[in-house]
């Protein structure tokens, strides 16, 4: 949980505003902002741990526990008239801290495969984002197959990616937010997807905001960036849209919820003098809470 020695960080492009009392008051300084297809790096792991380089590799994301288990993931660039795709996504996994990883092809029962090709193409083309803990590990990807509207989908392992499962999110967003309480959450306007036992069971959650006084602009409940510290002890971020999203400056809301994620209650709100959905980028938002009992 959350006490007076955490510290809670919020990045708003180029700028990063910290708090070392639970939000009552605020210092404003520089970040430096990582490239849109910068490697994200968890847990243990370094950028050094990257199984190989090699040209036409894109590493998205590694992740390595303190019990030496890891995985990484990657895409390839490969011809694109190949299956009409111009990557193909790869995972590697380690054992023993990143010295030695082995690529885990994805091959999957055909019946799987069968289920996956109803809304999606296979094989998939990227990864949008990782989850790891013990021997699970979670990946998701969204496209629309040959549907309209985009829909995420999940492969998850119980078994350091011996096998795979699979199962349709619908209409979420594909980045996964992963707590120390082993809550991993996918967000939707006005919904919560969230799992405790990586993949098997999930429960959706709708919410509401307790929104500022005199706030005029656009109520879309669409949480990002969200850090549950406690069962019922949850911090986010929200988007302010104003009337006109491609020209005009949104707001950031920092939430937080103390039952859960059914009711959240604005902390702060910060300027982030980044144009129309430029907010929408990779790495434009950020949220860590630090110290205490929280990670």
């Amino acid at each position: 949980m959350i006490n007076e020695n955490s510290q809670i960080v919020v990045g708003i492009g180029t700028c990063r505003y910290t708090s070392n009392d639970c939000g009552s008051s605020w210092q404003k300084s520089y970040r430096e902002l990582r490239e849109k297809n910068s490697l994200i790096i968890s847990g243990i792991a370094k950028k050094t741990d990257i199984p190989f380089f090699k040209e036409g590799i894109v590493w998205n994301q590694i992740c390595i526990l303190e019990n030496g288990f890891g995985v990484a993931i990657n895409k390839e660039i490969i011809h694109p008239t190949f299956s009409d795709q111009r990557s193909i996504a790869n995972v590697y996994i380690t054992s023993n801290s990143g010295e030695s990883w082995e690529n885990k092809s994805l091959i999957l029962k055909p019946f799987i495969i069968g289920r996956i090709m109803v809304g999606s193409y296979w094989p998939v083309a990227e990864f949008q984002s990782l989850a790891v803990s013990n021997n699970n590990v979670m990946l998701t990807w969204e496209d629309s197959g040959m549907r309209q509207e985009p829909f995420s989908h999940l492969l998850y392992s119980k078994n350091c990616a011996k096998s795979w499962r699979y199962r349709r999110l619908g209409q979420v967003d594909s980045k996964m937010y992963q707590s120390n309480t082993n809550k991993v959450i996918v967000t939707n306007a006005g919904v919560l997807l969230e799992t405790e036992n990586f993949g098997e069971k999930w429960i959706k959650r709708s919410f509401e905001i307790c929104w500022p006084e005199n706030y005029e602009h656009l109520k879309l409940k669409f949480l990002r960036n969200v850090v549950f510290t406690s069962n019922n002890t949850g911090f986010a971020l929200i988007v302010h849209w104003k009337g006109n999203m491609e020209h005009s400056e949104p707001d950031i809301g920092l939430l937080k919820t103390e039952n859960g994620g059914d009711y959240w209650e604005h902390l702060a709100v910060f300027k982030s003098q980044i144009m129309g959905e430029e907010i929408n980028k990779r790495n434009m938002l950020d949220l860590k809470i630090l110290g205490g009992d929280s990670v």
